[in-house]
């Protein structure tokens, strides 16, 4: 094993709250259908060798991490990939998804062995959910992962007679670079001083005190532990919501952010929940932005690049396309500066556990966060199916991610599937917010999403 380079700024702070016990991993489950499937399923057979030619491909894929407990951290090359130890079979179907990505995001990736920071579980229908290390991956890296297996999977006309367990890995891979290594993520002076007055000035006196973010972030680190429901949107219905958001100048992610917001501040207003919002006026979220466009990153990597954006919003049940429309105004200004949230970390001068660990006890950061990693495409010419002839497809699509101990209250995870169909995976966990509030919120937000689909809401 050899040492390749050390993680970057956005890699070590997911580093060390995987190693503190904060966060697990990220997670993009697909369910991959064939025309034949009598003939056809993902079993050790087909799987195994795919995964031979998939790994190569991304070196990232071919690495462990050194101890996140001992200063500095390295990314180190494997040897050997034993995939018997991080692929496993589940004789469960897709109906169960929700209880599998809740059970995946409560498992950390134990850095002292000799395995990757990924693991694969394949459901009994082809449904194939992969879930990796924040600290090597994004969203958008789900979708690269399920990108490379289903070419290579239709590039494979037939079993193979045998497959290998192990794979060996070259010893000249190169990883991709960190997204602070490839593009300028320098801060202004403005974001600095006001970090720092943020973490000196006493939060009743900042604005942040009128937001409402949920529990405070536990005295302790607690167990793992997250909630997971998801919403289906029909490919035909996902349509419509891109054409009457199209018509109302706004995009899928403004309008569902806004749609959070109400539906959020409908369920606070409920006398059971009136209380918590007592002297609050305001939810504070988060919108994750792919950096790679600035770092000038294939969609086909896996790797970080990933900023925030924030967005301050009043408590207010009513929805409004004014609304909508203006936060996809400032989505589209703010993605082409917001990498300086990432420089920003640059001021922990390495201390990411301080850092961490100092949040113990103290108020949420954030209410909602939601991330939107859009709709699976392939190339025009891999995704004609008269050149290509009946062969492998995903036909449904969901992605999540943990960070309940410090991170948002409720996240709304988006993912779309080639054949159109949209899922929100709604996460949370107890140490967040009253689950019933989030069941409450669920059911709002599905309605709100059909009446806005079926055009029956008011213009505002």
């Amino acid at each position: 094993m050899a040492e390749l380079r050390s993680p970057g700024l956005l890699e070590s702070y997911h580093l060390v709250s995987h190693g503190l016990g904060m966060d697990s991993c990220v997670l993009s489950a697909a369910k991959y259908v064939h025309p034949d499937p009598d003939i056809f399923s993902l079993c050790q057979q087909l799987l195994f060798p795919a995964l031979h030619s998939i790994i190569p491909q991304h070196p990232i894929l071919c690495v462990r991490a050194s101890d996140a407990r001992v200063s500095p951290i390295h990314f180190i090359r494997m040897d050997t990939i034993d995939l018997s130890k991080i692929v496993r079979y589940l004789d469960q179907s897709s109906q169960h998804l929700e209880e599998v990505i809740e059970s995946e995001l409560t498992k950390p990736f134990d850095t002292t062995r000799d395995v990757p920071l990924w693991r694969l579980t394949v459901l009994n229908d082809n449904t194939i959910i992969f879930a990796f290390h924040h600290g090597i991956g994004d969203g958008m890296s789900g979708l690269a992962f399920h990108r490379t297996l289903l070419r290579t999977l239709r590039a494979q006309n037939q079993k193979p007679d045998s497959f290998i367990q192990k794979v060996f890995v070259p010893k000249d891979i190169t990883l991709v670079g960190a997204s602070d290594q490839l593009t300028d993520v320098s801060s202004s002076w403005s974001q600095v001083i006001r970090a720092v007055l943020d973490l000196f000035i006493p939060s009743p006196w900042t604005s942040a005190a009128k937001s409402w973010t949920g529990n405070d972030v536990p005295v302790q680190i607690p167990p793992l532990q997250a909630h997971a429901r998801i919403i289906q949107v029909a490919a035909r219905d996902a349509q419509r919501l891109l054409d009457v958001c199209r018509a109302h100048e706004a995009t899928i992610t403004s309008a569902l952010h806004s749609l959070m917001i109400s539906s959020l501040s409908n369920i606070l207003q409920n006398s059971s929940y009136l209380p918590l919002v007592t002297n609050k006026s305001t939810l504070f979220s988060g919108i994750p932005v792919s950096l790679r466009f600035q770092t000038g990153v294939s969609k086909d990597a896996i790797c970080n690049h990933l900023s925030m954006i924030f967005v301050t919003s009043p408590i207010q049940p009513q929805f409004s396309w004014s609304e909508a429309s203006a936060l996809a105004t400032t989505l589209r200004t703010k993605s082409r500066t917001c990498k300086s949230e990432v420089g920003l970390l640059r001021f922990l001068f390495g201390n990411y556990a301080g850092f961490l660990k100092g949040n113990l006890g103290k108020k949420r950061q954030t209410t909602l966060e939601l991330s939107n990693i859009g709709r699976f495409e392939l190339d025009d010419h891999e995704d004609d199916n008269e050149k290509r002839g009946p062969s492998w497809e995903i036909q449904d699509l969901v992605f999540a991610h943990c960070n309940v101990t410090m991170g948002a209250a409720i996240k709304l995870n988006v993912a779309s599937a080639p054949s159109g169909n949209m899922a929100i995976c709604v996460t949370w966990g107890d140490c967040t917010v009253d689950s019933q509030l989030v069941d409450m919120f669920i059911e709002r937000l599905k309605h709100q999403i059909s009446d806005l689909v079926e055009g029956s809401v008011p213009e505002y």
